[in-house]
């Protein structure tokens, strides 16, 4: 390829000057006045038994490059005489230049320059194998520094964000591939780390597709386990510098955190190592935790009071009650019922509860439109008692009501379903969404009142409010809504390597799409993360 160089007005060196790779334009108007130019022929020769498939890169000067074959030849021509540094790059790992490299050279007017690259390309020793690694990224924002490589206990490299890299002189057999360094919204489509088998002789591929989403926003509380105690941790989804809102919360055994209303409280369940029953409590930014006492779960979590003053509590004989956040008093709901299993709050005021028969195994559900109003009932079924799971669970407009029923198998002897109920307080139509052999755990309405999202068996799931659309999101536990119904938070089982170097099974925070794509890992380490809520 023939390169064109003009004459334009200029005072620096000559060597600093376009190097006649491309065409560089003068002012408008200005001629092209002819100059003696001389060119470079650049050559790659290869030896030592083996080639770099994908070629080099021959660099002057500093600029960009074109691309040259192992053993090729590259032509620059209409080169100002002047002197030229010719560099190499881009060589595969089991590839070395024996010649220097860069080279400088001086290009003289009216001649050809040769340079001359001698590549040493060592052959795989016999039993080795190579390996090539592709990675490919795609969505939005980008990581901008690129990813790291690990293969197997070797050193780290360096790979972007769209790449290819060969490794040469793998041992046949089987290794690690793992791609470190992914941004905070960045994950892989498949394994990380991946196992790929190399063979002899011959080049494995192992490909990363990497996905991009939106970064996350807001704060997570989890209940955070080690060593035979537990506490209530609080991230900054973002990962600033200080993600620890909430630590060492009392007593030893802190779980199922629930945010306040206004999101500058948490409260959860805590009791001492020894003892069996526990109590509410509440914690706020600067570590202060209060004992609401007696204080027992109406639902999987502390159930706030739309205003946040109150928490709805549930005495061991099962009596309602609500108690202020500080402790200072008690009120009683639903006074002359008793045993009751679960109840909940609705951000509109109203309070729900349900009583179950245990012997003629039914269930009722009561509303009162005011902690202080009297229960009204509004559903009656047949049900065998089932656990937190069948807590009356409000619709973020308070209109409609979703819980679990338990009901027996038409075939004699057959395994009992449960089903997830919705409730329509306006018509009194009762909707059957979902049923399934295992129990739905951890109920929850997206923000929009579109959806319920649960658990069944180790696999979060979600259905419309109507039934619409049922489908398998993702294998976790405990899935939480965004505040914006975009994301939803859950646990998964994961894998750590502790100080000794042995592999152990841990419980980290995941989030997801309300879709169930783009699954991120949010927490690390060694401890067990479970129970994760998000703050409104």
């Amino acid at each position: 390829m023939l390169f064109a160089v003009r004459r334009c007005r200029s005072r620096l060196p000559l060597a600093h000057l376009a190097i006649g790779l491309f065409s560089l334009g003068c002012g408008a108007g200005e001629s092209l006045e002819s100059a003696p130019t001389g060119s470079l022929l650049i050559l790659t020769a290869i030896q030592g038994g083996a080639s770099d498939p994908n070629g080099f890169v021959v660099s002057i000067n500093g600029d960009s490059g074109r691309a040259i074959g192992p053993a090729d030849s590259l032509r620059a021509s209409d080169l100002r005489p002047a002197e030229y540094r010719v560099t190499l790059l881009d060589l595969a790992e089991h590839c070395t230049v024996s010649s220097p490299n860069p080279q400088d050279v001086l290009v003289v007017a009216g001649l050809t320059t040769t340079v001359r690259f001698e590549v040493d390309c060592q052959a795989p020793e016999p039993g080795q194998g190579q390996l090539q690694v592709i990675v490919g990224t795609s969505g939005v924002e980008l990581d901008p520094d690129g990813y790291i490589l690990y293969v197997d206990s070797d050193s780290a490299r360096r790979i972007e964000v769209d790449d290819t890299l060969l490794i040469a002189n793998l041992t046949s057999g089987s290794h690690l591939v793992r791609l470190g360094g992914l941004a905070q919204n960045c994950t892989t489509g498949q394994a990380n780390p991946d196992t790929v088998i190399v063979t002899t002789d011959q080049t494995e591929a192992a490909t990363f597709q990497v996905s991009c989403w939106p970064p996350l926003d807001g704060r997570i509380a989890y209940a955070q386990q080690f060593s035979g105690f537990s506490s209530i941790e609080a991230l900054d989804s973002k990962r600033t510098s200080e993600t620890s809102l909430f630590f060492n919360t009392p007593p030893d055994f802190s779980t199922h955190p629930s945010w306040s209303p206004d999101g500058s409280r948490i409260a959860y369940s805590g009791r001492s190592t020894d003892a069996f029953e526990g109590s509410v409590w509440v914690s706020d930014t600067d570590f202060n935790a209060t004992q609401l006492t007696g204080c027992q779960l109406t639902a999987p979590r502390p159930v706030w009071s739309p205003d946040g003053r109150r928490v709805l509590c549930r005495s061991e004989q099962g009596d309602l009650f609500t108690e202020a956040i500080d402790a200072s008093g008690t009120q009683p709901v639903a006074a002359g019922f008793h045993e009751i299993e679960s109840a909940s709050w609705s951000r509109t005021g109203s309070i729900a509860f349900r009583v179950e028969d245990l012997d003629g195994r039914s269930a009722e559900i009561y509303v009162m439109t005011t902690a202080a109003a009297q229960p009204r009932r509004v559903l009656a079924f047949e049900s065998e008692p089932v656990d937190t799971s069948g807590v009356p669970m409000w619709s973020p407009d308070g209109r409609r009501i979703a819980t679990v029923v338990k009901v027996p198998n038409p075939d004699a002897g057959g395994p009992s379903f449960l089903e997830v109920r919705v409730l329509d307080l306006a018509t009194s139509v009762v909707t059957m969404v979902y049923r399934d052999r295992q129990d739905p755990l951890e109920l929850g309405w997206s923000p929009d009142g579109r959806y319920l999202a649960f658990e069944v068996d180790g696999v979060i799931r979600r259905v419309g409010g109507d039934g619409s659309d049922p489908r398998q999101l993702t294998e976790g536990h405990s899935p939480a809504w965004s505040p914006d119904g975009s994301r939803i938070a859950f646990t998964r089982e994961d894998f750590a390597t502790d100080i000794e170097g042995v592999l152990q099974s841990v419980s980290r925070i995941f989030v997801m799409n309300a879709d169930g794509t783009g699954v991120l890992r949010l927490t690390l380490g060694l401890t067990t993360d479970v129970e994760p809520a998000w703050a409104p």
